[in-house]
């Protein structure tokens, strides 16, 4: 027996059982599954299905629907004005968040409004100086497998440097032989966030 559709992911439905508004909600959510959809709607930023619910307990905010019944869509909001507060709240409680925005005036828009995702936030991207701690670090690193000649000439050309960090001190840049070096150096430098290309990159 399939669970209701209010305990279901909203990458599991069939698109064409939704309206327009939660086809869009799905496609940003499919393209960031691992983060929180943050979906502007007017006023507030809207989450539904298992990101409602998660936000209202994070949050503390109301879990209400769309509708009434089995089929219920479950969803939960926050206020635009305020969301810096309620993002610091999601960072702190180890989530990532994407910000799907209004691209036009929906007084112009011609059927469904376009949304775009315009911002992905995490622990290494903030820099909100009222969402950073300012007794604390904000390392984060990019980690690029090499191997062979470009190991070595990557050796060579960049034994290790100073970068800024996002808080504006300085950031370890380090040059790393191989995964079982890496993996301790990543350890001790606290970092709030890594980064790494594609695999097929």
């Amino acid at each position: 027996m399939s669970p209701s559709l209010n305990e279901q992911s909203i990458t599991s439905i069939d698109a064409a059982a939704l309206t327009p508004a939660m086809r869009q909600y799905q496609q940003y959510k499919t393209q960031y599954p691992d983060a929180i959809l943050f979906f502007r709607i007017g006023d507030f930023y809207e989450t539904f299905y298992e990101d409602a619910r998660v936000i209202s307990r994070v949050l503390g905010v109301a879990l209400t629907s769309r509708s009434k019944g089995e089929n219920a869509v479950p969803m939960a909001g926050v206020p635009y004005h305020a969301v810096d507060g309620y993002l610091q709240r999601m960072i702190a409680a180890g989530y990532r968040v994407a910000i799907c925005e209004q691209m036009q005036d929906p007084k112009q828009a011609a059927g469904l409004i376009d949304r775009q995702v315009t911002r992905l936030v995490t622990p290494g991207t903030l820099t909100e100086e009222t969402m950073l701690d300012g007794r604390a670090e904000n390392f984060i690193a990019c980690l690029i497998p090499l191997a062979g000649r470009e190991m070595e000439q990557a050796l060579r050309e960049n034994p290790g440097h100073q970068a800024p960090d996002s808080n504006g001190g300085e950031s370890p840049d380090k040059s790393m032989a191989g995964a079982e070096e890496t993996a301790p150096e990543v350890a001790a430098l606290a970092l709030r966030g890594v980064s790494y290309p594609p695999e097929n990159s």
